[in-house]
């Protein structure tokens, strides 16, 4: 039982690092989007995996909808 628990912790460990990294990833494509509407969705993502990062339980607010203006 106790190996199980390890592993558990392990593997917690690893998905909670997928998740900080997904949002470095997205706040730098935020920085380098030239357009406004895209940087806009990367900030929101970022966000929704630095929730998922310090909530790993779920226990986070879900944002609002983005609604993007259509050419």
């Amino acid at each position: 039982m106790m190996a199980a628990t390890r592993q558990g912790k392990r593997s917690m460990a690893r998905h909670d690092q997928y998740f900080y990294k997904r949002a470095e990833t997205e706040l730098k494509r935020a920085q380098a989007a030239t357009d406004p509407a895209a940087s806009k969705v990367h900030y929101e993502l970022a966000n929704l995996y630095l929730d998922r990062f310090y909530n790993p339980d779920g226990r986070f607010a879900a944002p609002d909808p983005v609604i993007l203006d259509e050419p």
